[in-house]
């Protein structure tokens, strides 16, 4: 069975020695400082519940073991509290360093992310294996500091020890979530310290007959294992001493999982895979490996099909070692392990190891953090199958696309989306009707844009409503409402599927709300016969027909009557106009319409805000632009900032 050994003192019923953790953490770790974790510690022992205290404290020790440096043990302590919202980010902030209000951020950014629910939607069932390959690609995508990657596995092991009160559902999904996702990536970074616990504790939930039978199995025989493998430890010890090779020999547990992937790969049972006894040969320099390798190879017969040799060619995540297998006087395999001490931790540690996250003092070490990034997001692709578990390889298809962005759903299913796609293309991912009847988006929570561009690790939500339909103006390009062929597909399809009559019905309040935007009269036989001969139709009907059905861009259209109005006025190329905006007053409102403006070219001359009974507000800005599809484009754009109800030209 897994267990955990537990060095520093737990919560207890009589409360918790805040004090005595700290000594122990200032004992266990190399020039921490413990000082600075005291205000951490008493945010989340004077607010964080039982349980959750608890899950702080494992993680903080589970990062103290691996190394990692004072912001980082601070941040852990942190997460879990704030993830719960027991406490806010801001709360924490308030008690860590920049550094480690930063990883936090990070952390709490990447808990959006989940793999499946086992109970899941059509979509999410129909997508398992890319669901699989977005998770792993979001997941490089978010790691903007390699401690976020070692935290985040840290976390999941945690979550996994403590998983046993858990429902059934939570138990499946954290369990599939870790053996598809997180033991792969601790295997990328070479953290076998984490890797084999998140392998076996996933197997405890995913296989629960195949869990206990094989911890049973090593029960029942632990006393004459131990026995057998520390003789044979010995006696090989002993034989490499009177050799001039100086070595620590010890048994190396067969974690439960790797047992069981055995068992499963060559259809053995547990007594043929676990009479393979196992030992580690720990020395002092590369010389002495090879040189052990020879006496033991000379001393007993070896399994050449068994010989790898990870020191001259090491993994792509960086072990390295002298795996060999021997049969004994007695006939039965001994496997052996050979590697020097800095090996042996570098393999228990991997990127913890072969980063120097502290020097002498406590400092971070000088490395350019761009030039640690990019070697960390090599060693983490995820286009190599050779390095995955067994039952893995089938789920990597192709590297990931740096042409991809991943976002989450609000139940944390990810999808992946083309570079700069929007909450429409979003929205249309996920089902043609939910596209169909999309009226706003919210982007981690706020109301955004419907144009505004995705960036991974958002999470996304879609508002709807029966009453709603696609606009002519998500098919302009100009606009950016749409990125990807399926929503424009689908928009397309919708326009011209309806009637003729609906068609033209559409397209002429489309026009009609444009017009009155622009603060036009009405459009007299003279225009209608200029828009026939500038746009190539026949009669007004048509061009209705043709804009309503997506095949004619409204802002094309609208440009052309905008002409009238520019064509009323001096004659310079560089026109003014005021545009009066009315919506909701909120935080931000004049901000984000100033962003709307600025994001198509317009300079903005002069703006007046005022708050208005009921609370609405009105925005009167004076523009200047040199270009007239950007301020019809504008009027198009404006009324989609949220709180915005409406956005027209007025009379100077």
């Amino acid at each position: 069975m897994v267990t955990q050994a537990r060095h520093f003192p737990a919560p207890t019923d009589d409360g918790f020695e805040a004090d005595a953790w700290l000594r122990v953490a200032a004992e266990r770790a190399r020039g921490i400082t413990v000082d600075v974790l005291r205000a951490p510690m008493a945010l989340i022992q004077g607010r964080a519940k039982p349980d959750e205290l608890e899950f702080a404290l494992q993680l903080a020790e589970l990062a103290l073991a691996l190394e990692l440096d004072v912001d980082a043990v601070a941040a852990a302590l942190c997460y879990r509290p704030a993830r719960v919202e027991q406490l806010s980010f801001v709360d924490c902030a308030t008690v860590l360093s920049t550094d480690a209000a930063k990883l936090l951020q990070l952390l709490l950014r990447m808990a959006q992310v989940q793999l499946l629910k086992l109970q899941s939607s059509k979509l999410q069932t129909a997508v398992d294996s890319d669901q699989v390959q977005n998770v792993q690609h979001m997941v490089t995508a978010l790691i903007d500091d390699p401690r976020v990657a070692v935290l985040k596995l840290a976390e999941r092991v945690v979550a996994l020890r403590r998983a046993k009160s858990a429902t059934r559902e939570r138990q499946l999904r954290i369990a599939a979530e870790s053996q598809r996702i997180f033991a792969p990536l601790a295997g990328r970074l070479g953290i076998w310290h984490l890797k084999w616990e998140l392998e076996d504790l996933a197997l405890r939930y995913l296989d629960p007959l195949a869990y206990r039978t094989i911890a049973a199995q090593l029960d029942g025989r632990r006393s004459e294992r131990a026995q057998a493998v520390e003789q044979v430890a010995q006696l090989l010890e002993g034989f490499l001493k009177d050799s001039g090779i100086e070595a620590q020999v010890y048994g190396r547990a067969k974690h439960i999982f790797s047992i069981w992937r055995k068992m499963q790969a060559k259809a053995l049972s547990f007594d043929q895979v676990y009479d393979v006894r196992a030992v580690r040969v720990l020395v002092s320099d590369l010389a002495q490996c090879y040189a052990a390798l020879g006496i033991i190879h000379t001393r007993w017969q070896h399994l050449p099909p068994e010989f790898d040799d990870y020191i001259a060619v090491p993994k792509d995540n960086g072990y390295r070692s002298i795996h060999t297998a021997v049969v004994d006087e007695s006939g039965a395999v001994l496997e052996v392990q050979i590697r020097t001490h800095e090996m042996h931790r570098e393999a228990e540690l991997g990127v913890c190891a072969h980063w120097a996250y502290k020097v002498p003092g406590g400092s971070v070490a000088e490395e350019p953090h761009a030039q640690k990034l990019n070697w960390l997001r090599q060693r983490i692709e995820w286009n190599d199958p050779n390095t995955w578990n067994q039952g893995l390889a089938d789920l990597v298809d192709e590297q990931a696309d740096s042409g991809r962005v991943y976002v989450t759903t609000p139940d944390g299913h990810v999808l992946d989306l083309r570079a700069g796609a929007t909450p429409i293309d979003f929205a249309y991912r996920i089902h043609t009707e939910i596209g169909n009847r999309c009226f706003a988006a919210r982007v981690d929570g706020r109301r955004v844009p419907l144009n505004q561009p995705l960036q991974t690790g958002q999470r996304v939500e879609i508002e709807t409503a029966r009453s709603v339909t696609p606009r002519l103006a998500w098919l302009d390009h100009q606009l950016g409402f749409i990125k990807t062929a399926r929503a424009r597909d689908n928009v397309q399809d919708w326009l011209r599927g309806r009637p003729t009559a609906l068609i033209v019905d559409g397209a002429e309040r489309e026009l009609e709300a444009l017009r009155v935007a622009l603060g036009l009269g009405r459009v007299g036989g003279e225009q209608v016969r200029r828009l026939c001969a500038e746009l190539g139709y026949q009669d007004r009907e048509a061009i209705l027909l043709a804009l309503g059905a997506g095949e004619l861009p409204l802002i094309e259209v609208g440009s052309l009557l905008a002409q009238t109005r520019l064509e009323q006025r001096s004659g310079q190329s560089q026109q003014t106009f005021t545009v009066e905006v009315l919506g909701s007053d909120r935080e931000g409102l004049l901000r984000d319409v100033a962003l709307a403006l600025s994001q198509r070219h317009l300079s903005i001359v002069s703006t007046d805000a005022q708050l208005l009974d009921g609370g609405e507000a009105r925005i009167r800005l004076r523009i200047s632009s040199d270009a007239v599809e950007e301020l019809v484009a504008v009027l198009v754009l404006l009324p989609e900032v949220p709180g915005v109800r409406t956005a027209r030209c007025i009379d100077d």
